[in-house]
This record gives structure tokens, sequence and C-alpha cells, in this order.
């Protein structure tokens, strides 16, 4: 007989001791409660929650060990199986419950822009737009290269059939065109 057929007998003796009398539970508890734990400790930066966790673990080891099965795992690992979901189980539970003061949540600056200025940069862009449709394609052409995809005016020269100073002359225009399209409106 190998060690783990050993460990495995030995195991379910003490599952089977505990099924028939409950006291018993004690020696498993014994046996397992400091490396349980310790285990949840780890997890947990907390000593009381820590506690905690391990008495809801035992707790749940007891209540359910009549579904305990020494052929599918080994007692330790089947409590430790316990002992993580009673540590997600907590986790989880605090993301539920972690409300802000709302005193904290009023002092929260917004990364949101309010909804007035969201209003007034929508329609100048909107006047913005509805005056670039009123150039000519090159113009608009050359904008949107200078000032939407960030090119130089060497950058558009070398791109298009303008020299350098064309594109200069012609954005300018271009924009003192906008200009005035924007403030006649």
């Amino acid at each position: 007989m190998d060690y783990s057929t050993v460990v495995s007998l030995s195991e379910q003796a003490l599952v089977d001791r505990a099924l028939a009398q409950p006291a018993a539970f004690a020696d498993i508890y014994d046996q397992y409660a400091l490396r349980v734990y310790t285990y949840i400790r780890c997890r947990v930066n907390d000593v009381p929650t820590a506690d905690d966790l391990t008495a809801q673990t035992f707790e749940q080891a007891l209540l359910s060990l009549g579904n305990y099965r020494a052929e599918q795992a080994p007692l330790g690992a089947w409590l430790f199986g316990i002992a993580h979901h009673v540590v997600s189980n907590h986790y989880r539970a605090q993301r539920r419950r972690q409300w802000l003061p709302l005193d904290t949540i009023m002092s929260y600056e917004s990364d949101i822009p309010p909804l007035e200025d969201i209003a007034i940069r929508n329609e100048t862009n909107h006047r913005l737009v509805q005056a670039v449709a009123r150039l000519r394609d090159h113009e608009r052409d050359l904008i949107a290269l200078k000032f939407v995809a960030g090119l130089t005016n060497r950058q558009i020269a070398e791109m298009t059939s303008f020299s350098e100073s064309n594109v200069g002359v012609t954005l300018y225009r271009s924009l003192k065109q906008l200009r005035g399209i924007l403030s006649d409106e």
C-alpha cells in the first residue's frame, strides 16, 4: 500500500468519524485550521476578517461534510477549495457594498464637462463643418491635412501638386474665409 492510499484512508476515516459523531469534526479542524487560516490571512489583509472567514470555511465544511469524496480530492484540497470560495464571496460582497459617502462623491470633480459646454461645443462644431463645406475641394483637403492629420506645410506640399509656399498661402486665405463665414453667422 502506498502513502497516498494511507493518507486517503486516514482522511476518509476522519470524515466518517465526524459524520457519525459531529464532535469528532474537531480532529479535522485541529489538523487543518492553522493552514487554512494562514491561506486566508495571506488573501485578506485584516486579522478579524481572516478569523471570520476561517470560521465560515469550517462551518461550510461541517455542513457539507457528507458531500466529501476521498477519491475525488484529498481532504486538505477540499477544505482549501471551500476557503477559496469563502474568500472570493467575501470580496464579491465587498465590491457590492462599497458605496462612497455622498460628501466624498460631491468633492470629486468630474472629467465630463457640463452639458452647457458640450452643447456650445457641438453647436460650434456644427457651424464650423457647415462653413468648411462652403470652401472649395482643394481648400477643404488642405485644411484636413493640416489640422486633422497634423501635417506640416512641407509634408502637404510633398503629397500634393502645390508648392510649400502655395500651401501656406492657400491655408491662410481659407482660414480667413472661414473666419468671415463664421462671423457673418
